[in-house]
């Protein structure tokens, strides 16, 4: 049972054509489904503090093969119990499906920044190492 914190990204992933949505038992949760795999979809979120949510902002925001080159490198960035960037993520149990919003805590809430960035097949498996 995935629950979304950001409605924009449950948006985008409810109106993906290769996402299943299933209803769980007496019709309460979802499971979310990447068709063309047929791979559970697991919702990720976690809160960064400004330095970290920089580099995690400018690494993803990158092409994809400096991303990989990255990822081989430099360690994953940690992130941490509270912080005032949130990345929620939603990424297919294979890696073949990623997709991800960053917020940024303002006003006593999240505000997401950007667009939802989707990726399948290579370069979702590179976005995932990096999340």
């Amino acid at each position: 049972m995935s629950n979304f914190k950001n409605k924009e990204l449950e948006k985008a992933i409810l109106s993906n054509q290769d996402i299943e949505v299933k209803k769980g038992f007496l019709g309460l949760g979802k499971k979310y489904i990447y068709k063309p795999t047929k791979s559970n979809i697991r919702i990720v979120c976690e809160y960064f503090n400004n330095e970290k949510g920089n580099n995690i902002e400018k690494l993803l925001s990158k092409p994809i093969d400096e991303i990989a080159k990255e990822i081989e490198t430099k360690p994953q960035i940690e992130g941490d119990q509270m912080g005032n960037i949130q990345l929620e993520a939603a990424i297919s149990d294979d890696g073949q499906f990623v997709a991800y919003q960053i917020a940024k805590y303002s006003d006593f809430e999240y505000i997401a920044e950007g667009e939802v960035k989707i990726y399948t097949g290579e370069e979702a498996k590179i976005v995932a190492k990096a999340l």
